[in-house]
């Protein structure tokens, strides 16, 4: 298999603001485009990861989402009709580019949009994947985190490392890198006076059921400043 990969360019500094764009509001929609009741569950667990540390919400619906999820392939469009144009990045078939986010822009109305390619072979469930398949759970968590404002991060053991793991370990848990990076973009870039952040957990999906357990750790926002 060729080195498994993230669709967008890497940036050197996760934590340059001046860089990410934020949701304007705190209660976000999602949808996954045409999936069955399997995929929606696994989508649902990749918000919930993000959820337990954020002041953020998260809602699938059916009609108008903040956040459309959706099987791509080669070149294609986007599914939203308000900015139903090309994309501009065309999928590259098996192994290759496993899927690609857009950022927030800020706009009240703008649909953030991941594409999931369809040609990979996909482990649809909310458990560990079999060899020489690819965790949807895994690659729908990292574009979340895209499609919340933040860029790639240098460090490997990282939801949001630009390459695909060779091997994921289960169950799948946010790292310190990561919440620290989401929590210091979303309470500077949003709304840091006005909102209480709860305390900093890992939270990892265990089974089908959505048991969760959580990990309180001491840290500071001086690591990020």
């Amino acid at each position: 298999m060729r080195e498994a990969r993230y669709g967008l360019s890497d940036l050197s500094d996760q934590t340059d603001r001046f860089r990410n764009n934020i949701w304007s509001k705190k209660h976000l929609t999602w949808n996954f485009h045409l999936a069955d009741k399997e995929t929606m569950k696994v989508t649902k667990a990749a918000f919930d990861l993000w959820t337990a540390n954020l002041s953020l919400s998260f809602k699938g619906v059916s009609l108008n989402p903040d956040i459309l999820i959706s099987f791509r392939e080669d070149l294609h469009t986007n599914i939203d009709k308000k900015n139903g144009e090309m994309c501009p990045s065309p999928l590259d078939g098996p192994s290759g580019v496993l899927a690609h986010a857009s950022y927030p822009t800020g706009d009240k109305d703008y649909v953030t949009e991941v594409h999931v390619d369809r040609t990979e072979s996909w482990h649809i469930y909310i458990s560990k994947n079999p060899p020489r398949t690819y965790s949807l759970l895994y690659v729908i968590t990292h574009e979340v985190g895209h499609t919340l404002g933040l860029h790639h991060s240098k460090y490997n053991g990282s939801i949001m490392f630009a390459k695909a793991p060779s091997e994921i370990n289960f169950p799948i848990i946010l790292s310190l890198d990561d919440i620290l990076h989401i929590r210091y973009l979303c309470s500077t870039n949003y709304h840091s006076s006005t909102t209480t952040i709860p305390p900093i957990t890992t939270t990892a999906v265990v089974t089908t059921t959505h048991q969760k357990t959580s990990i309180t750790i001491s840290a500071l926002y001086e690591t990020l400043m």
